[in-house]
């Protein structure tokens, strides 16, 4: 139970800060004083989550398991098609499998790159460059660009208006996108 663990931890660690920080604000300080010893007999004694169980809560949540199932049971189901990415959140489930597919082929990149094998400016190009070079294998190029674009899918914003450069005549009247 990580999860519940981590929440737990996390919500004394703030409500202890919380309370702290009213105590600290308070204007009269013989009354922040009284009120600190008080409250916080043996001093403070949560700490944030350690990393250790945010990073487990983190692997929990990656692998398309019971745990991230049971948490997102209720959330909206989009009704859009994958294949025409007109609902970022039909996107959200298939390029998270396309991620940890592609894993290693991208850390195999950000490796390269880093070492200074792979010069291209576009991440398209340096793909492509990896494939020349030997650094993924050919048949696995449009694994990472697949997974590269479903990725964009899902993270794009699209709650504004893309006509940014023309001035609204009407400021303060309500548009529909």
């Amino acid at each position: 139970m990580p999860i519940a663990e981590y929440a737990v931890r996390l919500a004394l660690y703030e409500a202890e800060q919380a309370l702290s920080g009213l105590v600290q604000n308070l204007p009269n300080r013989c009354a922040a004083l009284l009120l600190h010893v008080v409250m916080f007999p043996l001093g403070k004694r949560e700490s944030a989550p350690k990393d250790k169980l945010v990073h487990q809560v983190a692997a929990d949540m990656q692998q398309h398991g019971e745990t991230l199932e049971r948490l997102t049971r209720f959330r909206f189901h989009p009704q859009g098609d994958v294949e025409k990415a007109d609902e970022p959140l039909a996107v959200l489930k298939p390029a998270m499998e396309a991620v940890r597919q592609t894993s290693k082929l991208e850390q195999a990149l950000r490796k390269a790159e880093a070492k200074g094998r792979l010069t291209a400016e576009k991440p398209s190009a340096k793909i492509s460059e990896a494939v020349e070079k030997g650094l993924i294998p050919a048949e696995q190029d449009d694994q990472v660009r697949e997974a590269r674009c479903l990725v964009k899918i899902a993270i794009t914003v699209d709650g504004f208006d893309m006509d940014l450069n023309e001035a609204n005549p009407k400021p303060f009247e309500f548009r529909m996108f």
